[in-house]
């Protein structure tokens, strides 16, 4: 093998070398605060449909959702992607409970939160967010009686659910 050959050989090799190490790294970090925001969204649309989520029902007002997370999340992040809805997430801190024994079927007592002026409010638990590239990551969420977990993925700057499937139920 001539000298130019093995130059030649051992230059492509570094140039794809680079390539590789350029095409499989992460650029950025995940917007994980969206993916929540997005999940959350899909989460509640299941209660009374996207329409009343939207705003578009008139005959439904603000839901105050007391969200509680093992991750760290900035709400006032998702407070701004959930900002066209009717959906206002606050810290679960902020947010007031109290526990109602009695016979609910399957449960011996019921959690009722309330917000800071002490309006019923909603509760749900963000159990784990991981994402595999910056646009796709999969969110846990956990609520009286189940879990689900939703595949979010971004398409420009707008999160959207994939794919949701339980985790568990009672």
């Amino acid at each position: 093998m001539d000298r130019g050959a093995m130059l030649f050989g051992t230059t492509l090799f570094i140039i794809l070398a680079a390539v590789t190490s350029i095409a499989s790294s992460k650029n950025g970090e995940p917007d994980t605060n969206g993916a929540v925001a997005s999940a959350i969204k899909h989460h509640l649309a299941d209660f009374g449909g996207m329409d009343v989520i939207e705003g578009k029902d008139a005959s439904f007002g603000p839901l105050v959702l007391c969200v509680e997370s093992r991750v760290p999340l900035e709400m006032e992040a998702i407070e701004r992607d959930l900002a066209g809805t009717v959906i206002e997430p606050v810290p679960a801190n902020e947010c007031r409970s109290e526990t109602i024994e009695g016979d609910f079927g399957m449960f011996t007592a019921i959690e009722k939160y309330y917000d800071a002026t002490g309006g019923e409010a909603a509760h749900l638990e963000v159990v784990s967010v991981s994402c595999s590239s910056t646009r796709t990551c999969i969110v846990d969420i956990d609520d009286f009686g189940s879990g689900e977990r939703y595949v979010t993925r971004r398409k420009g700057q707008v999160w959207s659910v994939a794919e949701r499937r339980m985790r568990w139920v009672v």
